[in-house]
């Protein structure tokens, strides 16, 4: 019971996310706003995390756990299952003053058919032979899982060392706070061993997708024709794209390519940051001196960093050692308002390539610039970006096809929901 409700935990604050998502409450904002309302959405599902645990005994009295929800050919879906997920939905649209009644239907619908389909999908893995692992791929995985366990082991002991406390106290005490919010070792290898059979489902579904080279010429030709049309219209939309990976085709004028060496805040910094920043844009101008330290904080290994990079150490490889964008850099223009005025300003005062910037303050800590390149502006050619783009577009259809196929599995279910039940 106790890792099904952790487990039941996880999955809760998904939910939520989604639903802060689509209200608008967490994204709908760029920069440091945005930072300290994702702090205080988060630190509002911790609270109403809590709050569920004192009241799961409630739920079990006010709902029959053992009811049937939903059914479908080949399972069910119990109350039980589904009611905690829709009380804390419930709960959040309180805290955010809104009444769930409004959309308590589609609200239960979304929880039932997420149970649905996962039950329907863990079937079909099984089905088609790819639920169960090799001892190899296991092997594999538990490695993985461990190490990923002792690097989150490692970032928390870090904020929880004391003068006066041992290694093994520490430790200990970290391992137990893990534990206590879902992230143990065992819970991570069962989300690793739960996402591995759903790959294998997707692999399986998907195996057979390929696209020729008259396809890809299309799509390649699409995606120009669409790229110009909406950056020409929104720089801001290129700008985001770029910074997403995506695969770029056309180009506006007078971007450069920049690099950046990053001294970025840590997870406790940000959130103090975050928070500065959103009393200043109240209108509290008594905390710019916090501010400042924060920086002040960052500086002596800014300044570490541009002393080598005057004393001829490599850009690239003190990129590598201290953080930052990487080889492949920002696109940043007179235009670009997605790394903050600071930024962009520093950027474009470079005046010839290979130039560097001094120390500038950014949102997510201290930049050390280097003018790499300037973009060609217009059509990329199609033999610079083909393979990149197969590999985009086949994905691309993939995830479509895959779609398509749950949501057949999920149509010939004939899944009935009996929402009255909760």
């Amino acid at each position: 019971m106790a890792n099904r409700y952790r487990n039941r935990r996880t999955r809760l604050m998904c939910i939520v996310l989604a639903c802060t998502t689509l209200l608008g409450c967490i994204w709908g904002v760029i920069g440091t706003v945005r930072a300290t309302q994702l702090s205080r959405e988060l630190k509002a599902m911790r609270l109403l995390m809590d709050e569920q645990d004192a009241q799961s005994a409630s739920f079990a009295d006010a709902y029959d756990p053992d009811a049937i929800a939903a059914e479908f050919d080949g399972g069910t879906v119990t109350v039980g299952e589904a009611a905690e997920e829709y009380q804390m939905i419930a709960s959040y649209y309180e805290m955010l003053g809104m009444d769930i009644q409004q959309y308590a239907e589609e609200t239960k619908r979304e929880i039932l058919n997420g149970l649905v389909e996962e039950k329907l999908l863990e079937s079909k893995a099984k089905e088609y032979g790819v639920y169960e692992l090799s001892d190899e791929r296991r092997a594999a995985l538990e490695e993985q899982v461990r190490q990923e366990y002792e690097e989150n082991l490692s970032y928390y002991m870090a904020f929880r060392s004391e003068e006066g406390k041992s290694e093994e106290e520490v430790r200990s005490e970290t391992e137990a706070y893990l534990q206590e919010n879902g992230l143990s070792y065992e819970e991570m290898l069962q989300s690793a061993e739960q996402e591995a059979w759903r790959d294998g489902l997707y692999e399986y579904v998907t195996r057979d997708m390929t696209i020729g080279d008259d396809q890809l010429r299309a799509f390649y030709d699409e995606q120009l024709t669409s790229m110009e049309m909406t950056y020409s219209a929104s720089y801001e939309e290129y700008e985001a794209d770029c910074d997403a990976g995506r695969t770029v085709v056309w180009n506006p004028e007078g971007v450069r390519r920049m690099q950046a060496i990053l001294i970025d805040f840590d997870a406790e910094q940000a959130e103090e940051y975050a928070n500065l920043q959103a009393e200043l844009a109240a209108g509290n101008t008594q905390n710019m001196d916090q501010i400042d330290a924060l920086y002040q904080s960052l500086m002596p290994r800014a300044q570490e960093a541009a002393n080598r990079l005057a004393q001829g150490e490599d850009f690239g490889a003190l990129m590598e050692e201290y953080g930052g964008t990487g080889e492949q850099g920002m696109c940043i223009s007179a235009k670009s308002v997605m790394y903050g005025d600071a930024v962009r300003d520093a950027a474009m005062a470079l005046a010839n390539i290979g130039d560097v910037s001094e120390p500038v303050q950014a949102d997510a800590g201290i930049y050390i610039l280097r003018y790499a390149s300037d973009v060609q502006s217009g059509p990329v050619p199609y033999e610079e970006v083909a393979e990149k783009l197969r590999t985009d577009y086949e994905e691309e259809l993939k995830f479509s096809q895959y779609n398509e196929t749950v949501n057949g599995w999920m149509e010939a279910a004939n899944v009935r929901y009996y929402t009255d039940r909760f």
